[in-house]
């Protein structure tokens, strides 16, 4: 049987996590130190927001926003050219292992790891090459701290084509986010001895040029126009009866709002949709947060179902499965600090802290329309971790949550990460660039839990220190 549980949680936050767009004043910046910028996301159907705003569109079906393939540097073309030295980057790679191992091995560093079967490689275009977070400015040139810099007449596309997408803000830690990466997960339940295949988890990130308008086409020349960035998490999976089909995505886009559009879908034995939108409106920093729910009453004759018996009439369903007897309910408004994130976004805040060597990052996160404190801290000494897609020395990162002194009527027991992943997590993050490498936590599958193990089988497009252990 097979469940594709979406796990990748906060967990996913600190890693993949896990994380959150920036939703206060941000900018990004790039190895040239005059080039800085903020964008988002782009798909093939127009973006349904209910907002007066325009908005880069996304594509909820496939999962993934196409976006303009970055061109390789003259330096990465050269070593992409060298058969004997893998690379990541000008030549990114998908590796697949021909045999997944039940559960991940943990041994200490320096210990002799059982052999295995070699991943298969295949090219692609399109790399990202982290760079250290020393070298790229904070704001722009000439801007005052806390000003709101997402105007895309001021952002501009990087010098260097492979550079990864950086937003910045002074009061959230930086966010460098890989121009075309995609990192597969297979899914795995844990039952001892058994533990079967029950589905997968994919996570993408796209950056292209910035179009305020699905109906203006992008610029050709990324040389004077800004960028939009999207990262998604899709989790599919069967377990019995049960059935998930689930795609968050977020945007981060250049403009005051929305600077950040955050959506989930939710399909096969439970349909849902939600929405989040954060960014400067009316001189205020706000989150505006809708979701659906089954239509209470309508004269709608495509609700009403059959009777039971003879003597009834046509009625109208009462909560049923349908996902076209679902409606968008009124949005509500909040306060939000200009410096918090969302679920999604938080798993490149955990993924920069590693790349820039910290041992704890501490921000905000907005779920729905919920305000959190969070936490991550890194390990103090790195794990050999074997997954499907190799063997990896890696950091386990562990994540504290509280409920603001702001926020009443909540418990800290009530927070959950992406797809619903909670209880006592356990994330390991590849020791330098922070890709995340196996989770484990519980998942909610309908009215029962799952736990589960959630290991990397296959990437490209990752920095170009990712890499198995040979």
């Amino acid at each position: 049987m097979k469940l594709r549980s979406s796990m990748l949680a906060l967990v996913i936050a600190s890693i993949l996590p896990a994380c959150f767009g920036s939703s206060g004043p941000f900018v990004r910046a790039t190895h040239d130190p005059v080039t800085v910028e903020v964008a988002v996301v782009e798909s093939d159907s127009p973006v349904e927001t209910g907002f007066d705003a325009a908005v880069a569109p996304t594509d909820a079906a496939a999962g993934e926003a196409h976006a303009v393939a970055a061109r390789p540097s003259t330096e990465e073309a050269a070593h992409a050219s060298k058969p004997d030295e893998p690379s990541n980057s000008g030549e990114s790679q998908v590796a697949t292992a021909a045999v997944a191992p039940t559960s991940p091995k943990v041994s200490e560093r320096g210990s002799v790891a059982a052999p295995r079967s070699e991943p298969t490689v295949e090219p692609a275009t399109g790399a990202a090459t982290a760079i250290p977070a020393s070298t790229t400015p904070a704001l722009v040139p000439g801007a005052q701290a806390g000003a709101v810099l997402r105007d895309p007449n001021k952002a501009h596309a990087p010098s260097d084509p492979n550079a990864p997408f950086l937003l910045s803000d002074h009061g959230l830690p930086s966010m460098q986010i890989p121009r075309d990466e995609k990192l597969v997960y297979d899914v795995i339940l844990n039952l001892g001895v058994i533990s079967p295949d029950v589905g997968k988890v994919t996570i993408t990130s796209k950056v292209e040029p910035f179009r305020a308008s699905p109906l203006l086409l992008a610029s050709a020349d990324p040389a004077t126009h800004a960028e939009q960035a999207v990262v998604s998490a899709r989790a599919e999976g069967q377990y019995a009866v049960y059935t998930l089909d689930e795609l968050i995505t977020t945007a981060h886009l250049p403009q005051a709002f929305p600077a950040l559009l955050h959506r989930s879908t939710q399909s096969g034995s439970e349909n849902r949709k939600r929405e989040m939108t954060l960014g400067e409106k009316d001189g205020k920093f706000v989150c505006v947060y809708r979701r659906d729910t089954h239509c209470k009453k309508c004269n709608l004759k495509t609700h009403f179902v059959e009777p039971t018996w003879a003597w009834q009439d046509a009625h109208h369903c009462e909560g049923c499965k349908r996902v076209e007897h679902r409606l968008w309910k009124d949005p509500v408004t909040r306060d939000a600090p200009s410096g918090c994130v969302d679920m999604l976004s938080a798993v490149y805040v955990a993924r920069t802290m590693i790349l820039e060597g910290r041992e704890t990052v501490e921000f905000q996160l907005m779920d729905r329309d919920e305000l959190w404190d969070v936490k991550l801290k890194r390990g103090k000494s790195t794990k050999r971790i074997e997954v499907p897609a190799g063997e990896f020395d890696a950091f386990e990162i562990t994540l504290q949550t509280g409920v603001p002194k702001s926020e009443t009527g909540r418990d800290e027991a009530d927070f959950s990460g992406l797809f619903g992943i909670h209880g006592e997590l356990s994330i390991w993050v590849e020791a330098t660039t922070g890709v995340p490498v196996w989770i484990r936590g519980l998942v909610p599958v309908g009215p029962i839990e799952l736990d589960v193990g959630v290991e990397l089988a296959g990437f490209r497009g990752t920095p170009r220190a990712f890499k198995p252990i040979e």
